[in-house]
């Protein structure tokens, strides 16, 4: 019976990591964004009609069991496209135009 290798066991010597692979393509710090970017639904000058779920949640700050509730309840569209659940844009949207504005108390006044 033969031995089963690990992976750094059938990579080649020159092919193996080096301690500071991680850092060498990191730039200068103020090249790295502060924030990451969120994945928008527009591709240029076309606009993406579906999300997957994760994007429904990048795209709308809504929380993945609140889309998946939403979806149980007819309040957002959906199509399955083989195992995969793609949420319709437009009616994403129209969910998020459906919740109530926020209200805020009246500014004090500094005396």
């Amino acid at each position: 019976m033969s031995k089963r290798l690990s992976r750094s066991e059938h990579r080649p010597a020159s092919v193996a990591p080096s301690a500071d692979h991680a850092t060498r393509n990191l730039g200068s710090a103020s090249s790295i964004p502060e924030q990451a970017e969120q994945p928008s639904p527009d591709r240029g000058s076309i606009r993406a009609r579906l999300l997957t779920v994760p994007g429904a949640v990048a795209y709308s700050g809504y929380t993945r069991t609140g889309i998946y509730a939403a979806l149980a309840a007819g309040e957002i569209q959906a199509r399955k496209i083989g195992r995969r659940t793609l949420i319709e844009v437009a009616s994403l949207d129209a969910f998020i135009n459906r919740a109530p504005v926020a209200q805020f108390g009246s500014k004090r006044s500094s005396t």
